[in-house]
């Protein structure tokens, strides 16, 4: 990738961009082979990564600061779950839900709690090895949207220039299979996922308009208002 034409805060984007590339891999490894609460704890940080890339670009003077969990040069300090519901007010249930597998399996354990409670023990409580098409199917899901958006920030913010012969080709079917995963999840059977992909794409042209110094605030107030 040509970096000549980058601004200063891309660098930190794209080195939280690839160092959160294996724990997808690992994280797909884990669903397929039925380790469904590993899957999601892994997929975690690539999660996050996407969302602090969000936030750089909306206070790009100080890109680090949230890279190292302090206070910005605004004096502001991302506070992940704040800054999806409140500031962007996003109805996104995904990190909650990978919160609360990476918080010692608390979704499960509580799901269990209250079936026990509910019904009384029908069975011992031990290790179990089981398919579980609901947790598959979430994972998967999930993979598939952490894909799509590595993807998309890649060729819309680092692949400034692609008109290297080799690199036109990767870069065309790239945004070819951007197009095929985008709309899949669009006309998913569940509201949540075509939900999900449009928000990302109001998420991604903000961040474009913030980065050519538009107030990114007003830059998705006007985006939000217009697509309502």
């Amino acid at each position: 990738i040509d970096k000549k034409d980058w601004p200063k805060h891309r660098s930190a984007q794209f080195i939280l961009l690839v160092e959160n590339l294996k724990s997808l891999y690992s994280s797909f490894d884990r669903l397929v082979k039925g380790f469904y609460e590993d899957s999601f704890i892994l997929a975690r940080s690539n999660y996050e990564a996407f969302i602090k890339t969000i936030f750089i670009s909306c206070y790009p003077e100080d890109p680090y600061a949230c890279i190292t969990n302090r206070k910005n040069k605004n004096g502001i300090k991302l506070n992940l779950t704040n800054f999806l519901k409140q500031d962007l007010q996003l109805k996104w249930t995904d990190y909650s839900i990978f919160s609360s597998y990476s918080h010692a399996n608390q979704y499960p354990v509580l799901i269990k709690a209250i079936e026990i409670q509910r019904e009384g023990q029908k069975e011992a409580i031990a290790l179990s090895f089981k398919f579980d098409k609901k947790l598959f199917e979430m994972g998967i899901n999930q993979l598939k949207f952490l894909l799509f958006v590595n993807m998309k920030m890649i060729v819309t913010f680092f692949v400034s220039n692609h008109k290297n012969t080799l690199i036109e080709k990767m870069f065309e079917k790239a945004k070819r299979l951007i197009y095929l995963g985008e709309q899949s999840m669009l006309f998913h059977q569940k509201e949540y996922w075509p939900m999900v992909y449009k928000d990302t794409d109001d998420i991604l042209k903000m961040m474009e308009r913030a980065e050519k110094g538009e107030n990114w605030k007003e830059a998705w107030k006007n985006i939000r208002n217009r697509t309502i």
